[in-house]
């Protein structure tokens, strides 16, 4: 779950990064979404529903360098609400690239 933002949008894309191929996006970008908070919990929770129906469960966030808070926060607790198992990757864990073992290891 990478999220992005610029001045104006959002954007909350499903990326598998084995094929390089982005699976499910949303952005506030054309749609009708509440500025602030409240638009980032309706990103979260339309995104959610979108990776749920292209049968994604669970999803690891990339920030993108943006800190833990505010709307970033929002979305990411929307989609935890609307039943996406959303988590992340602290500094100490690593994914491995092994293609037998994709499991996340400390």
């Amino acid at each position: 779950m990478a999220i992005s933002f610029s001045n104006k949008h959002t954007n909350v894309q499903f990326i598998n990064d084995d094929e390089q191929r982005t699976l499910v996006g949303a952005t506030t970008k054309g749609g009708d979404f509440a500025k602030g908070i409240a638009g980032a919990e309706a990103l979260g929770k339309l995104v959610a529903e979108k990776a749920t129906g292209a049968g994604i469960k669970a999803a690891v966030v990339d920030r993108g360098g943006f800190r833990y808070h505010g709307r970033l926060k929002a979305i990411v607790e929307s989609a935890n609400r609307a039943g996406l198992a959303v988590g992340a990757l602290s500094k100490s864990e690593t994914v491995s690239n092994d293609a037998d073992n994709n499991d996340v290891e400390a």
